[in-house]
This record gives structure tokens, sequence and C-alpha cells, in this order.
């Protein structure tokens, strides 16, 4: 079923070819992602190509294929090992993998001025993970204090507390401003579940500020 979703949105984003009504551009941002299930909030990046299909003057189509990254982590201090002696340990966990993302969003524009238009388009996205890598620190007592070996995320010889689904699915939304009919400025959210059994995270709030140009 996924697969057949992600088919659909990825040939609905390669229509946008067929008319003169496609704009097609590059973007480059800033990713602040924070999973349900952990504690950090991380930066990342995100940077790739648009694309956006006009129906008349205010309401159109786009979609844009990224390179995505969307890091979390955990940390938590004086966790009791020995109620005897109040001993007390902390760690340190960062996860960081990398997807291809695909939003694509419908949405409504309206120009503010004679070089200015805003626009408004929600819409599903769903991503693909490529490579990644996570890592966990002992901290306190000293046959606690090591750091564990690093893992890939997307392999199947890593611990599921390691490990993630190579698959993303949810949703996003993005305020846009063009100016000039060519430089864009965009504010997005996108909450993504990663489906499994046993992942590092289940569900990740991605926020991104971008800034991009279209042809």
């Amino acid at each position: 079923m996924r697969t057949k979703v992600m088919l659909v949105l990825m040939l609905g984003a390669a229509a946008f070819t067929g008319s003169a009504q496609v704009r097609w551009g590059v973007e480059a941002g800033v990713n602040i992602s924070h999973a349900l299930e952990t504690s950090k909030t991380k930066a990342g990046f995100n940077a790739g190509a648009t694309a956006e299909y006009s129906f008349n003057n205010h309401w159109f189509m786009d979609a844009a294929l990224k390179l995505s990254s969307q890091p979390c982590g955990d940390k938590y201090d004086n966790i009791f090992i020995n109620q005897s002696d109040d001993a007390t340990y902390g760690f340190d966990s960062n996860y960081t993998p990398y997807y291809l993302t695909l939003p694509v969003r419908a949405g409504y524009k309206l120009a503010v001025g004679s070089d200015a238009v805003i626009s408004l388009a929600a819409g599903p996205a769903i991503g693909v993970g490529l490579f990644g890598k996570t890592s966990m620190t002992f901290n306190g007592l000293s046959e606690h204090a090591r750091k564990v070996d690093t893992h890939r995320i997307f392999s199947s010889k890593s611990a599921g507390c390691f490990s993630s689904s190579r698959m993303e699915y949810g949703f996003n939304v993005r305020l846009g401003v063009e100016l000039k009919k060519h430089y864009t400025l965009g504010a997005e959210y996108s909450l993504f579940h990663i489906p499994g059994k046993i992942t590092a995270v289940d569900n990740v709030n991605l926020f991104s500020i971008n800034v991009g140009y279209k042809f």
C-alpha cells in the first residue's frame, strides 16, 4: 500500500512537466526537528529541487524533492542504578537520519503588490531513508562511563533502539513569499510517522525555514 501511495505521488509530481504553467526551482534551508519520544531539539538542513503547477492566478499545486536531515536525541541525568548507595548515571544519545523527502501540496496564492505574492499550501508528504548514524554515551560511574559503538540507522544488523524504517509518511504545511517573480522564502511544518514495531523514534516534528529561486 505504501509503495502504491509513493508511486501515485511521484507520478503526480512528474505530471507537472507536461504544461507551460510549470515553474522549476531550487531551495535550501534549515530544519529544526524534535521526535515526540525524545527530549532534544536539534538543527539539520534540507536542499533540493521544487516544481509548481498553476491552474490560474490563485490556485496551484507544488512539490519538492529534497535531501533532508532530521536529527534528534535524548539526554538523561541522575538515573538511579543502586538505591543503597545513591549511585547514579546519565546518558546522551544522538540520532541523525537523512531522508529523501517528497511533499505534494495544493495551495492558494495572492498578490500583495507588484513584486510580492504570498501563498499557503498543504498536502501529504513521504520520505525514503538513505543513510544515517546513531550513538549513545553513558556518563557517571566508571563501569558505565563508556560510549556505545556508533550504529547505522537503516541497517538490519542494528538493535531496535538504534534502527529505523526506511519509510516515513505524514503531512506538510507551507507558508511562502515570492519576491520579484523569482526569489522565495518559506516556512514549513511537517509531521512524519515512522512505521515499525521497534524503531529509535516513531514520530518527528520538523520545522523548516527555506530560501529559494524559481526559474
